[in-house]
């Protein structure tokens, strides 16, 4: 199977920790990450189910509608 790149945008830490790995670890990082955006792509069900439980462990930390609008307003 041909493989190609996929630039994403994260947060600096994360591109800095992924760059401080080693190459073994980033393999393994990469399929992981090439299996999740298959299933997320193809299954619109699992995606909106991932963003259910990340908005639930969101406001469970605190996170209100009010501070995640603020932080979108700051990017």
């Amino acid at each position: 199977m041909e493989k190609l790149n996929l630039n994403i945008e994260v947060e600096s830490e994360v591109a800095n920790l992924y760059k401080a790995m080693d190459s073994n670890q980033q393999k393994k990082i990469d399929l992981l990450l090439g299996i999740w955006l298959k299933e997320a792509i193809t299954n619109q069900n699992y995606l909106e189910d991932i963003m259910e439980k990340c908005s639930q462990e969101a406001q469970a930390n605190g996170l209100t509608p009010e501070i995640l609008e603020s932080l979108l307003q700051e990017s």
